[in-house]
């Protein structure tokens, strides 16, 4: 498989990582798994790195996955979703951005090239350890 997701329980952040363009199937088994996972909690952000691969996803392929983001909006909360896409791709970076357009009013999603970028963009969101447990705390969006 093309894609694999990794849970960040501390960051609250799941990082699926993508070698190659996944079938839409892909896609969504992987989602569907990391939903199911006991570490996941609602409103996790995402992490999508598909800087692996150079290759750009058609247009019906974008809304396919931005409708089942709509139909599974519930079981995913309200987390921020941070694509990067490799500096060279311009196809692929306006594809990713067209994803962005289409769910701008389900979720607050991003296009990046830097990984830190996208990072400082998640992060952005939570409070600073203001508890001192070393755990992140949702706090207004940026």
């Amino acid at each position: 498989m093309a894609l694999s997701y990794s849970i960040d329980v501390r960051r609250c952040r799941v990082t699926v990582t993508a070698t190659a363009q996944p079938t839409f199937d892909e896609w969504v088994q992987v989602h569907t798994a990391f939903l199911r996972d006991p570490a996941f909690k609602l409103g996790f952000d995402l992490l999508w790195d598909r800087r692996a691969y150079r290759t750009a996803p058609d247009r019906g392929y974008i809304e396919q996955v931005m409708t089942w983001w709509r139909e599974h909006r519930a079981s995913l909360g309200d987390g921020r979703v941070a694509t990067v896409v490799p500096d060279d791709t311009p196809a692929a970076y306006g594809m990713a951005r067209m994803a962005e357009i289409l769910g701008r009013s389900e979720s607050s999603l991003r296009a990046f090239h830097d990984i830190d970028q996208a990072v400082h963009w998640l992060d952005e969101r939570f409070e600073p350890d203001a508890a001192g447990d070393g755990e992140r705390h949702p706090g207004r969006r940026g």
